[in-house]
């Protein structure tokens, strides 16, 4: 493709140290359009304002071949808006003409905002609109609504982004970080502290559009009086809208370019240094060595006073330079009292599904959780209402867009058309892999553990992303999407202000222990590199290795790349993301083995646009990545790898430049919040191992064992066969599922330890639900993730295989009448052990044989009830970096209900 400088016979130069672009060939023209003209490519368009002497004018420039023309005379001067095709035809005729006395680049939602002109209102309604709000466009936009309405409306900048390469300015072009305060009385600040805080967070993916199109729109709504429900609760509840990436919001300007002078003609995930910034913050359990978690206490984790601190590292990257933004984001939202509620909008590809919630990866109890779910049900109940209705309606637009995906990215199969309005889960359930990292992850933990304490969700979006490779503006798509979003800002306001005094049910007199054992116990006190009164040292051979480049793969091709991992490297991370094109992904290991494959699941068709990957323990030598273009059309991707050396758990001094928090939890300190969320307190306790061996048990109906301690000691295994064959209720998980093999009482007596086996897996989840199942009542199909195992320390890549699950062979449970809930897939290891099926994106041993096994079942006996749950309170790990400390629990709000079901316990209802 040519530009407009070769089409005219100029030049652009791609350096910042080349001379500067050719001055515009009329004076009409402004600098900044011309600029955009000569950096377009041939026969695209470029979105123009022309300030006119007579609105006549718009005659000549509909013969030129200007399209899309919209005319106003209420402005000073007559004015129109088009889309000027960049071709020499059309060019040569505007340069060489007298129409127009003014030419400017006018991209965004309403054609007039450069003329301070709005017809109708500040963000217009899709329909009306002529594209997606420029960033520039807000900026104005919400000044103006501010200077309107400064009773209700604040905003300030609490940071800039990197900055993309700015070509016209031949320098970087930071942008600032806007927060909207919208509550009543917002200038009265101590007021304002007291009210409960809603953060609505809005494009943190650049290409992810319809949040913030929609969360833009509702400010103006409710600041004009067109959004009551919002309104009314405004004495006591401030929404504060918070658009983290800016650099990803403006990228679509044709003059903005990365560090290697690539285009950014579209929308992008990512800021300017190449960044995810849904991965970049300090959360707490497994942190990827390969991101840069933004925390602005520095490296002492300890605030030093107001704004960034000094300390924060430079080494092993410079984390002001990378990630600005996020430090900027977790400064000024620690800033904030009383948060209580998060959102964070999202889009995402193809989905049968127009609209998923995602709970966080934070282990929130069990009243919380709850309170999620209750959100989730009201909000579901709205959108049956709002948003399927328009499903029907629009359904052959919907159907168009998956169309064009599947052209644009030469797609075998269609992907699935949205037909259901709304569905829950964990960030598992939903997308099909964890994170971390997040932004949600981080603001819901608690003000102790470096958060703000919110109930924190994230929203997707179906079709909200670059379903043609670059995103085009569809209102009738867009249009719906924001209904949705909206619909979910509004329920998050009814949700804040319910009132909220739910409570578990247990039957009369009945009593609960839970199991404990010290084994169990994680404390950052027997990290090697922390000392005695806590302070990390910086001894040892510890370190990050970072690599990047740009690989070009022509179509049919293939090109490789090595990474030499050295002896005792802990970890090696991986990144290949789709700048053009897309290429398919194989990894291989010294030997040649392909260890990871991404074959079939294009950069371009998966929904981050990027591939990831993490290898813990490698084996050294060298690992090559080869990437494949079978796509058709030339494919860019930028590589990134990055290996974490160390004995046992890496030190995040050396390793991040952060010391360690400290922390000392247990997968045991459940009890005390599931207690508080009873309608007795004195219906749940805690007994140690030699409590039961020494007749704990008397009085006690229902025993959780979440580990296999004491099952060596005669009297304790006796004591939990006396307690079953008594008419106990037992629920084993995790490793106390191999307790089942011991036990003789019925009903567990025909399975013996054979039966029972240890798997590794993604997450804690399980693979088929049985839906009808006791258990799972009062769950939702999506629902199969138990707990949030990054939250624990586990690695929880999507082809990673840490989580313990303890799994029971069919044959012998379901031939003593056991009824099961939940099955998991594993595959047959060579040394006999087992681990995930390679369900999971990128499990290259797919094929390999596998097995169907119990994950969640119940064996009901004449007297006595064995649950089996195969992990929902898995020990912490502290094998892996998690320099933020760790979590010591994290059911989800499945794995809460599933717990409440076999304990007979009855969770509220919903409203």
């Amino acid at each position: 493709m040519q530009t407009a400088a070769a089409v005219l016979g100029g030049s652009i130069a791609l350096s910042p140290s080349a001379a500067a672009a050719a001055a515009p060939p009329s004076e009409r023209f402004s600098e900044r359009w011309w600029a955009v003209v000569q950096n377009s490519e041939e026969e695209t368009t470029v979105p123009t304002l022309f300030v006119l002497d007579d609105e006549s004018e718009t005659t000549a420039l509909e013969e030129m071949g200007v399209k899309n023309l919209r005319t106003t005379t209420a402005t000073e001067s007559p004015a129109a808006y088009g889309e000027v095709p960049v071709n020499s035809q059309v060019l040569y005729s505007l340069a060489r003409g007298d129409v127009a006395r003014t030419v400017l680049y006018a991209p965004g939602a309403n054609p007039f905002w450069k003329l301070e002109h709005y017809p109708n209102r500040v963000f217009p309604e899709p329909s009306a609109a002529t594209g997606y709000v420029d960033y520039a466009e807000f900026e104005q936009g919400i000044d103006r609504l501010v200077d309107e309405h400064g009773d209700m409306l604040r905003y300030r900048s609490v940071g800039e982004s990197p900055g993309w390469l700015d070509r016209e300015a031949r320098s970087t072009a930071p942008k600032d970080v806007w927060v909207v305060e919208l509550t009543n009385d917002v200038r009265d600040r101590e007021s304002f502290a007291e009210k409960q805080k809603l953060v609505v967070t809005l494009g943190i993916h650049g290409d992810e559009r319809s949040g913030a199109e929609a969360g833009m729109r509702l400010v103006e709504d409710v600041v004009s009086g067109d959004a009551e429900s919002v309104a009314s609760a405004l004495d006591d509840v401030a929404l504060v809208f918070l658009f983290p990436n800016p650099d990803g919001w403006a990228a679509k300007s044709p003059l903005l370019v990365d560090g290697r002078f690539r285009d950014a003609n579209t929308f992008k995930r990512s800021t300017a240094t190449g960044n995810d910034p849904n991965r970049q913050y300090p959360t707490a359990g497994w942190i990827d060595p390969a991101h840069h978690p933004a925390e602005p206490r520095g490296r002492n984790l300890r605030d030093d006073g107001a704004g960034v601190d000094e300390d924060v590292p430079e080494e092993p990257v410079d984390y002001t330079e990378q990630v600005p933004d996020s430090l900027a984001v977790v400064e000024h939202l620690r800033s904030y009292e009383n948060v209580t509620w998060a959102a964070d909008l999202h889009g995402m590809f193809a989905s049968e599904t127009m609209m998923e919630l995602l709970s966080a990866n934070h282990a929130y109890d069990f009243a919380d959780a709850h309170a999620i779910f209750e959100y989730a049900d009201r909000l579901r109940g709205r959108l049956d209402e709002e948003l399927a209705p328009l499903l029907s309606e629009r359904e052959s637009v919907l159907t168009e867009e998956v169309k064009a995906m599947q052209e644009a990215y030469g797609m075998d199969e269609r992907p699935p058309v949205p037909t259901e309005p709304f569905a829950a889960g964990t960030i598992f359930d939903a997308v099909g892999y964890s994170t971390t990292g997040g932004l949600v992850s981080w603001l819901a933990l608690s003000e102790e553990e470096g958060g703000v304490g919110a109930r924190s969700v994230a929203f997707e979006m179906a079709l909200d992303n670059r379903l043609r490779g670059s995103i085009e503006y569809r209102p009738d798509l867009l249009d719906l999407q924001m209904v949705g979003h909206r619909t979910a800002i509004e329920t998050l306001v009814e949700a804040a202000t319910a009132e909220a005094d739910a409570a578990v049910e247990t039957p009369d007199g009945e009593t609960t222990a839970f199991v404990a054992a010290d084994a169990l116990r994680a404390s950052s006190a027997d990290l090697p590199f922390v000392t005695d009164d806590g302070e990390t040292t910086d001894e040892g051979d510890d370190e990050r290795t970072s690599t990047a480049e740009s690989v070009t793969v022509a179509p049919d091709d293939t090109a490789t790349r090595t990474v030499t991992v050295a002896e005792e490297t802990h970890s090696v991370s991986g990144r290949v993301r789709a700048a053009s094109g897309a290429v398919d992904v194989d990894l291989l290991d010294p030997s040649g083995s392909l260890v990871r494959t991404y074959e079939g699941e294009t950069l371009a068709t998966s929904a981050k646009r990027t591939i990831s990957f993490v290898v813990s323990d490698p084996t050294p030598g060298e690992w090559t990545l080869r990437l494949t273009n079978g796509v058709g059309g030339e494919a860019t991707v930028d590589v990134r790898t990055t290996a974490a050396t160390g004995d046992g758990s890496p030190n995040p001094l050396t390793t991040l430049g952060y010391e360690q928090r400290q922390y000392e939890v247990t997968p045991l300190d459940v009890v005390g919040p599931y207690r508080s969320f009873l309608d007795r307190s004195d219906a749940v306790t805690t007994v140690t191992t030699d409590d039961v061996s020494n007749g704990a048990l008397d009085g006690v109906d229902n025993l959780v064992v979440p580990h296999g301690v004491g099952t060596d000691r005669d009297a304790y295994v006796s004591a939990i066969d006396d307690f079953v064959a008594g008419g106990g209720n037992l629920v084993l998980t995790d490793a106390g599922v191999e307790l089942l093999g011991d036990l003789s009482a019925d009903p567990a007596g025909s399975v013996d330890a054979d039966a029972v086996s240890r798997a590794t897996t993604t997450t804690a989840a399980v693979t088929e639900r049985v839906d009808d199942s006791t258990l799972l009542s009062g769950t939702t199909p999506i629902q199969r993730e138990l707990a949030k195992a990054g939250a624990l320390g586990y690695v929880v890549d999507a082809a990673a295989a840490e989580t313990p699950m303890y799994l029971v062979d069919p044959a012998p449970f379901e031939s003593d009448g056991g009824d099961v809930a939940g099955w998991r897939v594993v595959r047959r290891q060579s040394d006999g052990g087992e681990s995930d099926s390679g369900e999971s994106e990128g499990d290259a041993n797919a094929s390999e044989s596998t097995a169907k096994k119990v994950a969640l079942g119940t064996l009901s006996g004449d007297a006595g009830t064995v649950h089996v749950v195969g992990s929902l309170l898995p020990a912490p790990s502290q094998s892996n970096l998690h320099p933020f400390g760790l979590q010591g629990h994290a059911p989800s709000h499945c794995g809460y209900t599933v717990l409440a079901n076999a304990l007979g316990h009855a969770t509220p209802p919903s409203e």
